[in-house]
């Protein structure tokens, strides 16, 4: 008898755990990840745009790794850049922008002609927050390994988005990143973003 009730009672729970799961699910659409929208500018001028699930700031450590080539024989040292993704773009001082706090992120050319460097400019979601200004060069391990960029996914495939060139040229890249939205209309929402 006390076998019955406890098993009537476990099926109670589950049953109890099943609809208030149903009932809980939210009816509007969930991005997986961070959803943003980036803006790029042709080379003919006019401006695209593109929707990505799953964004992330992508920066690399380089390894030196030593490999024997037999006995007697100098080791051969191979280089190795090994990615690290996160969701807030670092720079080499060991700040952070997160991506949760971002309202957007515009890229632009500053300095004087022949000599003008990328920077990027941040705004933030709380307006009692200074807007923020990198040197893109200042990115993390821009200088000792491979260059950081961005990577997303698109109708589930991986789409990797490379920064601007760190220097203004006279023959622009055929598609530049120009800005980044972090919050946008007819964005997916994500709870772990809050």
């Amino acid at each position: 008898m006390h076998f019955r009730t406890g098993r009537a009672a476990g099926l109670s729970l589950i049953f109890l755990m099943a609809t208030s799961l149903a009932t809980s699910a939210p009816s509007e659409e969930k991005a997986h990840g961070f959803e943003v929208l980036l803006h790029f500018r042709s080379v003919n001028g006019p401006e695209e745009t593109s929707r990505l699930e799953n964004f992330h700031f992508i920066y690399y450590d380089r390894r030196f790794v030593k490999k024997s080539t037999g006995f007697g024989k100098p080791g051969k040292v191979q280089i190795r850049d090994v990615p690290h993704d996160s969701t807030s773009i670092q720079n080499d001082e060991g700040k952070k922008l997160k991506f949760k706090q971002l309202q957007d992120v515009r890229f632009e050319y500053q300095g004087e002609k022949g000599n003008r460097h990328l920077v990027l400019i941040a705004t933030f979601k709380n307006k009692k927050k200074a807007v923020t200004t990198w040197i893109a060069s200042d990115l993390r391990n821009t200088h000792v390994s491979s260059l950081p960029h961005f990577r997303g996914e698109a109708d589930g495939k991986t789409v990797d988005v490379p920064l601007p060139s760190l220097m203004e040229s006279d023959t622009p890249q055929e598609k530049t990143l120009i800005s980044l939205d972090f919050k946008f209309t007819g964005q997916k929402k994500h709870r772990d973003w809050f």
